[in-house]
Parts: C-alpha cells; structure tokens; sequence
C-alpha cells in the first residue's frame, strides 16, 4: 500500500530523532503539513514534552510477547521498512 503512495505524501520519523528532539520533529510535521507553529503551540509541545520524560523514566520496555507477537514476526513484517531507512 505504501508504495502506491505519491512522494512527497508521506512524512516519516525516525524514532531516534524524534526522542532526541521531540519538539523539532513536530515543527517537521507542521512544516510538512503547510502548518506555522506559534509561540503557544510551541510553549504547549515543550510542557508535554518535558511531562512525558518523567514519565519515561519510569517506563519499563515492552515486550512483544505482551501483545501476542514474536520479534521474528516483527521483524519480518517490517523488513522492507527496516531495509530502506536502516533501522
């Protein structure tokens, strides 16, 4: 499905990115969408970022066992992803 997408529709994140700057990647998404953050939305993504870092610090890692899946299946259903952007 993904391939019968035009460029230029999709926008894809990197996690690692969006974990090292949260707030720059939602700029991105705003840019992509044609959308200028104002200083609110700004003061808003910064305040839900640093609430969410608390909150990760005390998450434990997910297994996927926990949702009925298995890492091969993972990583077999998401080998052309993981191929084309190195992850």
């Amino acid at each position: 499905a993904r391939l019968d997408v035009p460029r230029g529709r999709l926008l894809d994140l990197r996690f690692d990115d969006l974990v090292a700057d949260p707030a720059g990647q939602v700029r991105a998404v705003l840019a992509f969408a044609g959308v200028t953050a104002t200083p609110m939305f700004d003061r808003v993504v910064a305040t839900f970022v640093a609430g969410t870092a608390r909150e990760a610090r005390r998450a434990r890692p997910f297994q996927p066992a926990e949702f009925g899946l298995s890492r091969r299946e993972l990583h077999s259903r998401y080998a052309v992803y993981r191929t084309r952007y190195g992850v």
